[in-house]
């Protein structure tokens, strides 16, 4: 142990005549504390929630999704999807057919995005299985003469038109067959096949599956789907693979990837956790301002003592650090009280789910928090930093003190 660290360790512990100072000395460490501890929960709270409505939208969504530039559809898509399934990091490549449809029960009817995937793929299947929340994936194709194929509802969607597996819908399209008078709307008959949940309110309230060839033929989009979707083992090598898919598919084709669709999104909460980061670390740089004078005061408390040591050959550098030391403690201690209860406080929260949400607004039933270390070490390292910067000043004072003149008037 440094005399430096010695000294100043002595300052901060030993009993005072002056009270006050202790008080200062509490209330910075309280403050610092505080505005730890908010830091904490604050971007845990948004790193949480960027996390889930990522991962919700992720799950719903393809990581990279390859359209024709034309907008007539993609002709000879079997060829290219084997080809986009030989590239790196692609789990799993779909054509898709897509279309607006107006669904219509019994009692109700409700808008929809119509969807038409490969049910027969194995990776299509999993995803769609994993999301099954009633009924199953069998019989959604024409089972024989008159059978109506399968169509699977979005929860929310189904709830909305009280059908449950069994029951069956119509389904209308705008665009539904060419003819020589112009395309008319097109209607077919379905039986719901079963219910599923991607975990995003607006894609359950909104959306409906039903098989490829069914839609193919729904949608008149004769042999062609509207987009391919890829998915890939690695989500951030999303533009890697658009770059190179690119290249392989030729200039025909438009690529967007998951980070092109919810760019607004994703920026938004970016810019907020930045913003509510700086906005709470002036809770910090408030608190650096009790270090300030704590150290002022115990400057003038230690006015004799200080002489003391610089008349028995201490430098003022060794003044300097004494208090600096003494400064960083205060701050230290601050640092890590409120990190430790930042930490317990978010695993509380996730625990006992303590802070529910409105499904239909924020896609999750509670605010979930996820402490990130990268978020813990940025916390900490400004908090040091405002820490330390307010403990110069008074350090620097002190370390000019004339001994002569402190000994002078005691």
């Amino acid at each position: 142990m440094g005399f430096e660290f010695f000294v100043a360790k002595r300052y901060l512990l030993a009993r005072r005549k002056q009270a006050f100072i202790a008080v200062i000395t509490f209330i910075s460490i309280a403050g610092i504390t505080v505005g730890v501890t908010a830091l904490v929960i604050a971007l845990a709270l948004l790193t949480g929630f960027n996390e889930e409505i990522r991962g919700k939208i992720l799950t719903a969504n393809a990581h990279l999704l390859i359209y024709d530039a034309l907008g007539a559809g993609i002709a000879d898509y079997t060829t290219r999807v084997e080809s986009i399934r030989e590239m790196d990091h692609v789990i799993s490549a779909t054509p898709v057919a897509y279309g607006n449809a107006m669904l219509a029960s019994y009692t109700r009817s409700a808008g929809a995005f119509l969807k038409g995937i490969d049910l027969t793929g194995p990776s299509e299947a999993a995803v769609m299985k994993d999301q099954l929340v009633t009924g199953s994936l069998a019989g959604m194709d024409v089972a024989g003469a008159g059978a109506r194929p399968g169509i699977l509802l979005g929860k929310e969607l189904a709830s909305t038109l009280l059908v449950k597996p069994g029951d069956s819908v119509e389904v209308y399209v705008p665009r539904g067959h060419t003819t020589p008078f112009g395309s008319l709307p097109g209607v077919a008959g379905f039986r719901v096949a079963g219910t599923y949940s991607t975990g995003i309110y607006d894609y359950d309230s909104n959306s409906a599956i039903i098989s490829l060839p069914t839609a193919q033929r729904l949608l008149d989009l004769q042999g062609r789907c509207t987009y391919i979707e890829v998915r890939l083992d690695d989500i951030y090598t999303a533009e890697q693979v658009a770059d190179a898919a690119r290249s392989k598919l030729g200039g025909s084709f438009y690529l967007m990837t998951w980070m092109d669709l919810n760019r607004p999104l994703f920026s938004a909460l970016k810019i907020e956790k930045t913003v509510l980061f700086i906005t709470i670390l002036l809770i910090v740089l408030v608190a650096s301002f009790n270090i300030i004078s704590t150290i002022i005061l115990m400057v003038i408390e230690k006015n004799r003592d200080i002489a003391i040591i610089m008349s028995m050959g201490a430098k003022r550098r060794s003044v300097l650090k004494i208090f600096l030391y003494h400064g960083i403690t205060i701050g230290w201690a601050g640092i890590v009280l409120g990190t430790l209860l930042g930490v317990v406080a978010c695993y509380f929260f996730n625990k006992y789910q303590l802070i529910k949400v409105p499904v239909d607004i924020y896609q999750i039933p509670y605010v979930p928090f996820r402490v990130r270390v990268t978020d813990v070490l940025a916390i900490c390292g400004s908090a040091f930093l405002i820490t330390l910067l307010a403990t110069l000043y008074p350090s620097r004072r002190a370390a000019r003190l004339d001994p002569s003149e402190a000994i002078r008037y005691e």
